[in-house]
C-alpha cells in the first residue's frame, strides 16, 4: 500500500495477462492511481517532497558589491594633499601631485608608490665627540629634510626608512669632522650662539656636498638639540672657562681704555682747535667793529649835538616796545619825551 497526498490507492497485482485495476480513494473517482488534485512528488521511498522555495537576491548583490570594491582597489587610488604618487607604466615613471581620487591600470601595467611630501625631522642619537682643543662633548644633533625629487628618490632609496638610515649615518660622520675644527669656546663661550650657528651652517653645507644628487633628498636645517659635558672633566672645563673668560674680560677692558684715551685725546684736540678758531673769529669781529666805530666817531665829531639826538632816538625806539614800562623821564633817552627835553639835556650837560 502507498499513501500519497492524502489519497489512498488500492492496487491489485495479477499475472501479466490479468489487467491491473487502480482507482483513487477520494471522491474524484478517476482511473489514475493518484489524481492531479492530490498528487505530490515523492522520493524513492514514497515520502512526499517539499516544493522548492524561491532563492534570495542578497548573495548576488553582496557578490557584486565585493567585486566592485576589488575593482576599485585595483584600478584606483586616493592621493592625499601631503602625498606625491610615482606611477610606473611599463617601467616608465611619472609623478602625480594633484590630490584626490585617481584612476590607474591594474598590475602589471601600472604600479603606484605613494611618498610623503612634508618636511620630516630626524633626531640623532647622543654621541661623544672631541673638539679641536681635545675636550670631549656629548652631542645630540637633529636635522630637517624632505624629498626634493620623487623620481630619483623612488629609483635610489625607495622608502622613508632607507632615507632616514642614510641621513643618520651621514650626520654621525659629518658631526665629528666639523666639531674637530672648533674649540670649546665656540660652543659655550661668550659668543656661543654665533658659534653654534656657524657650526650648524657648516654641517648643512657639508651635507649638500656629500649627499649624492641621485638620492633626491634636500636637507633644510641642521642643529644641535643637546650639548653636555661629561661628568669626569666638568670641573676642569669650568676652571678653564673661568680663565678664558677672565682673559677675554681683561682684553676687552684694555681695548676699552685704549679707545677711551683715543676719544679723549681727539676731543681735547678738537676743543683746542675750535677755541683757537673762536678766539681768532672774535678778534676779527672786534677789529671790524672798532674800525666801524672809528668811522662813526669821525662822523659824529662833525656835529656832536645832532649825533647825540639821533642816538637818543634810536635808544628810545628800542625801549618803546609792546610792553608797559615805568621809567624816569629825567634819565636819557626818556628825557626826549618831555616837552622841555632839550632844557633837561642842557642842565645835564652843565
Amino acid at each position: 500500500m502507498r499513501w500519497s497526498g492524502g489519497c489512498r490507492t488500492s492496487a491489485r497485482l495479477s499475472l501479466p495477462w490479468i489487467a491491473t485495476v487502480s482507482r483513487c480513494c477520494c471522491s474524484c473517482a478517476t482511473d489514475s492511481p493518484v489524481c492531479s488534485k492530490h498528487s505530490k512528488a515523492t522520493d524513492h521511498r514514497g515520502i512526499p517532497m517539499s516544493e522548492p522555495k524561491q532563492q534570495s537576491k542578497l548573495p548576488y548583490i553582496a557578490t557584486a558589491v565585493i567585486t566592485l570594491l576589488l575593482l576599485m582597489a585595483i584600478c584606483a587610488f586616493q592621493l592625499r594633499i601631503n602625498e606625491v604618487a610615482v606611477v610606473t607604466t611599463f617601467g616608465k615613471p611619472s609623478v602625480v601631485t594633484e590630490p584626490g581620487f585617481q584612476w590607474r591600470l591594474p598590475w602589471p601595467v601600472q604600479q603606484v608608490r605613494l611618498f610623503d611630501n612634508r618636511t620630516h625631522v630626524l633626531v640623532g642619537t647622543q654621541e661623544e665627540i672631541t673638539t679641536g682643543d681635545s675636550i670631549n662633548l656629548v652631542v645630540r644633533p637633529f636635522l630637517t629634510w624632505r624629498i626634493d625629487d620623487h623620481l630619483k628618490f623612488s629609483k635610489s632609496l625607495g622608502t622613508m626608512t632607507e632615507a632616514e638610515s642614510v641621513l643618520r649615518s651621514s650626520l654621525s660622520s659629518l658631526l665629528g669632522s666639523v666639531f674637530v675644527n672648533h674649540k670649546l669656546g665656540d660652543f659655550i663661550g661668550v659668543d656661543r650662539l654665533s658659534g653654534l650657528a656657524q657650526i650648524e651652517t657648516e654641517i648643512r653645507q657639508a651635507f649638500e656636498q656629500q649627499l649624492p644628487a641621485d638620492y633626491g633628498l634636500a636637507v633644510e636645517f641642521v642643529g644641535v638639540s643637546e650639548l653636555v659635558l661629561p661628568a669626569d672633566n666638568t670641573n676642569s672645563v669650568i676652571e678653564r672657562m673661568k680663565r678664558e673668560h677672565a682673559a677675554i674680560a681683561e682684553t676687552i677692558r684694555i681695548k676699552g681704555e685704549t679707545e677711551a684715551n683715543i676719544i679723549r685725546s681727539r676731543a681735547d684736540s678738537a676743543g683746542t682747535t675750535r677755541l683757537a678758531e673762536a678766539k681768532a673769529k672774535a678778534q676779527d669781529i672786534r677789529s671790524t667793529a672798532m674800525a666801524e666805530a672809528a668811522e662813526s666817531y669821525e662822523t659824529f665829531s662833525e656835529d656832536v649835538d645832532f649825533a647825540l639826538f639821533l642816538r637818543n632816538l634810536d635808544a628810545l625806539e628800542d625801549a618803546m616796545g609792546p610792553v608797559t614800562l615805568i621809567v624816569d623821564p629825567s634819565m636819557p633817552p626818556f628825557h626826549m619825551l618831555l616837552p622841555d627835553g632839550g632844557q633837561v639835556k642842557e642842565n645835564m650837560n652843565e
